[in-house]
């Protein structure tokens, strides 16, 4: 039962007076590093020491994000009404894509600026 959730039982000897093995110490087959297993006296615990090397447990991910929440309408429909797009747009299809999009560009920037963040979060393992 143990092989088949991977995991390894390392008494092997006998912590009893009448040679029974009643300690467990269990731990997953890829933790090789178990030491100084040792019986501190028959029917007793038995002790050892576990030396552990996770890695970083963490992952950082660096988001940009707008504040859409925080927009004051009223205003925002002002400053767009006030553009160049809208108040003199070109005739230009090319031209006018550009306005467009370098107009509602600042007008978010003014509102909304991009924020950045760093977030950690926990590592699958």
């Amino acid at each position: 039962m143990l092989d088949s959730c991977n995991l390894v039982q390392h008494i092997d000897f006998p912590a009893h007076i009448h040679s029974h093995t009643l300690d467990c110490l269990i731990t997953p087959s890829d933790i090789d590093n178990v030491s100084n297993i040792g019986c501190i006296s028959d029917n007793f615990c038995v002790g050892c020491k576990l030396d552990f090397r996770s890695p970083s447990k963490y992952t950082a991910k660096q988001i940009t994000f707008r504040q859409y929440h925080r927009i004051d309408r009223d205003q925002m429909r002002c400053d767009l009404l006030n553009t160049a797009f809208v108040a003199s747009p070109s005739d230009n299809v090319s031209d006018l894509y550009a306005q467009y999009i370098s107009n509602l560009s600042y007008v978010l920037d003014q509102h909304v600026p991009l924020k950045t963040k760093c977030l950690t979060k926990p590592k699958l393992v």
